[in-house]
């Protein structure tokens, strides 16, 4: 009888090998594959914008005083009121008499710079962008407002330059919630361009700090949730404005001036919005400074 066959084991090497697996990209290769095609876009978006013309800058009431950045600027006599305040107020401003500032020095009027910003909306791999800067200034005998517009984000550098000129000489900073976000937002920028910090040393009146305050000797002020500016502009200096444009349109107005120079109607009214926001801040600063008067009576009566 012969005996049963066995089955010869296989060598270990000789067994049918795995299906191969699928290859998974690593996240480094993701993001290097991300920033080529961001690359790409942007030097598209350079080509774009040097195939477009200038954009002109009377058609926004301005002058060029750097390639791609545009200067507006408007001079107002102390005779001229923003509500109920006339700016010879502000340059006759001398003491926080109202202690609502939280000044203990004497302020030094024409030694004051107040200042707001428009941002983009959305932020690059450098951050978000101040495309508009307002400031003004007591200059002589009226307050001049001057508005710097990029026309092209290249001119990032100048604008910076051109407003820490207008810092130069400054005694304070003026803004309404600036500590928050203007400042250090201005701060970034200039760190990333490796420029000096123009804030360093330079003290810093916060409007949005002295309105909170005058809100414990004035029921009738606005909830610590609704301290927007617009709300003390309406209950300080009894202004109300008309037509604004709200401040979050203003990143979609920058975009399409960007894509098209000639398109001009949004961003006439971002100046206008901005403008407003700085007369607004040289008109709370003296009606704050003067709180132990007429800002702690009661509200006028409605007519």
């Amino acid at each position: 009888m012969d005996a049963p066959r066995r089955t010869p084991l296989r060598p270990r090497w000789s067994q049918p090998a795995r299906p191969p697996v699928a290859h998974v990209p690593s996240r480094d290769a993701e993001l290097a594959e991300l920033m080529q095609r961001i690359a790409r876009l942007r030097a598209r978006a350079r080509i774009i914008a040097r195939s477009q013309p200038r954009l002109d800058a009377t058609a926004l009431g301005g002058r060029y005083v750097a390639e791609h950045l545009l200067c507006v600027e408007q001079r107002y006599t102390l005779a001229c009121r923003h509500g109920d305040v006339a700016f010879s107020r502000l340059a006759q401003l001398r003491y926080d008499k109202g202690g609502l500032l939280g000044v203990a020095h004497a302020l030094d009027p024409h030694g004051l710079v107040f200042l707001d910003i428009e941002t983009s909306a959305l932020s690059d791999d450098d951050g978000t962008l101040a495309f508009m800067i307002g400031i003004g200034k007591l200059e002589g005998d009226a307050l001049v407002v001057r508005q710097y517009l990029l026309t092209r984000q290249s001119a990032e550098g100048a604008l910076l330059q051109h407003i820490a000129r207008e810092l130069d000489g400054a005694t304070h900073l003026v803004t309404y919630n600036g500590k928050r976000f203007d400042v250090p937002l201005l701060e970034t920028r200039l760190r990333l361009r490796h420029a000096p910090n123009v804030f360093t040393g330079l003290a810093h009146l916060d409007l949005l700090h002295a309105v909170r305050r005058a809100r414990r000797h004035r029921p009738d002020l606005p909830p610590a949730t609704d301290c927007r500016l617009q709300t003390a502009e309406s209950r300080l200096l009894h202004l109300e404005r008309a037509d604004d444009l709200p401040g979050h349109a203003a990143p979609r107005a920058w975009t399409r001036l960007l894509r098209n120079n000639a398109d001009t109607n949004l961003m006439r009214a971002v100046l206008d919005h901005n403008r407003l926001d700085v007369l607004s801040l040289a008109a709370l600063l003296p009606a704050l400074a003067e709180g132990s008067g007429e800002l702690l009576r009661s509200p006028r009566a409605e007519s």
